[in-house]
This record gives structure tokens, sequence and C-alpha cells, in this order.
């Protein structure tokens, strides 16, 4: 939902649209002074991704992952550690 000047508005989105995306809400913008005919809304999309997780949860995107063939890997493997010690191996 979108807040449109005084009202709400229900924005369809594709399931590919990426975080800091504009799509254009066509007539639902600032009315022109000239003619009073409304412009378009340009509304910026922010994306929140979830951190804190819980443990099924987790588990639920990691079965979602292997369902679509993505392979998986724990953010944990990926630390500044983690990098060095496998560089030393």
């Amino acid at each position: 939902m979108v807040m449109c000047m005084m009202s709400f508005w229900q924005v369809t989105l594709m399931s590919y649209c990426a975080d800091r995306k504009f799509t254009r809400i066509r007539g639902r913008g600032v009315p022109s002074l000239r003619s009073g005919r409304r412009g378009d809304l340009v509304v910026q999309l922010d994306v929140e991704v979830p951190t804190n997780l819980s443990a099924e949860e987790a588990e639920l995107l990691v079965q979602f992952a292997e369902m679509r063939g993505e392979s998986v890997t724990s953010p944990k493997d990926h630390g500044l550690f983690s990098r060095i010690r496998s560089a030393f191996q």
C-alpha cells in the first residue's frame, strides 16, 4: 500500500523488483496548477530483508532455496576469520 496525498493506493509489484527501484502510479501525483489534472506519483521501493530469523524460519528458507536448485551457505562460513583460516589450509 502506498499513501497518495490523502488516500492509500494498492500497487502490484513484479516478483523480481529490486531495492531502490522506482515505479510510477499514473494519475495519483500532485495536481497541475494550470490544467488541474493530476501528474504521476513516482514511488521508490525500499525492500527490507529480515535479519533475525528463528531456526524454523531459517530452515524454511533453506528448503525454499533447495526447491529452486540454489546452494545455501551459512553466513557464518564467510566471516573474516573463516576466510583467514581457509587461506592457511
